[in-house]
Formats: C-alpha cells, structure tokens, sequence
C-alpha cells in the first residue's frame, strides 16, 4: 500500500503480437489528488514480467527532443521495454527484419489514462523511437545486458 493505492495486480497484457507484447499499468489518481497520477513500472514479482522471461539487469533513460528519431537497430542478445515517463507523442515503430511485418506503438503519459503502456521488443526485431510532439520527451529503458554491446547492435532503418 503506498499513500492509500493498493499496488497488487497493476499489470495486464494489452497486446500480444509477433513483433511485441503490449503491457498495461493501471494510472492510479488518489482522492483528493486529480492533478497527478501514479503507475507502477516495474515489479519484479509479477506474473507478467516472469513470462517474459528476462532478468532486469539495467535501466536508463534517453531525453528527445521534438522530432528527434532513436534507434534503426535490432539486437540478437539484448531484450528491451520501454516506457516513457514524461511526454506526450512517443511513436515506437517495430519490423520484423525476416518477414518485414511491421507494427507502430504510440507511448505516452498523461494524467487520467487509464493504463501506462509499457512495451517489450521481442529479439530480433527491428525498432526506432521518433517524438512527435512539440516538447521534450523521455524515454526510460529497461534491458538484461549492462553494457552497450556493438557485436549486438544490427541497424536496419524502421523509420
């Protein structure tokens, strides 16, 4: 229990694909609190993350600015999610190098969603960030492997 949430059960799975599993974190708005929310990004003991089936070993966060793309790269080794905490238009865009089957994934994080979506790129698979919006957005990083591993960094233009 934290402020009065109860922090049990917060994560669904929204979208199961080829290409990516779609995770979904309750907002939560406390009584009283209607100009801020709380969603929980990661818990090691859900169901969900264990089906994953990775050990988060490192986080970190990449600041974009307004228009600015990331990525155009894929990884053998190296599993992912992302999250973004603060912004409003973050376009994840995926493709299957193999089949060249593609799929694009809008991230935000606004007061009063009902879910934060969290996405995890399956290996293999191709993928390229892009913020859309006007202002500054974050992009937070969950990953197994520490280091930045070149041997495991394929590019291939998504976007």
């Amino acid at each position: 229990m934290l402020g009065g949430i109860k922090l049990a059960d917060e994560f669904i799975i929204l979208e199961n694909t080829p290409l990516c599993m779609i995770i979904g974190s309750k907002n939560k708005v406390r009584p009283g609190k209607t100009d801020r929310s709380l969603a929980v990004c990661f818990r090691k003991e859900d169901p969900i993350f264990k089906k994953i089936g990775f050990e988060i070993n490192y986080i970190y966060s990449v600041c974009l600015p307004p228009e600015t793309i990331a990525g155009n790269h894929y990884h053998e080794e190296k599993r992912e999610i992302f999250y973004c905490p603060f912004g409003q238009l973050m376009i994840v865009s995926l493709e299957d190098p193999k089949t060249t089957k593609r799929k694009e994934v809008l991230l935000s994080n606004k007061i009063g969603s009902e879910y934060i979506k969290l996405i995890y790129i399956k290996p293999g698979i191709a993928h390229s960030v892009i913020n859309t919006s006007d202002q500054i957005s974050s992009l937070m990083v969950f990953s197994n492997i520490e280091e930045h591993n070149p041997e495991d960094d394929f590019p291939y233009e998504v976007l």
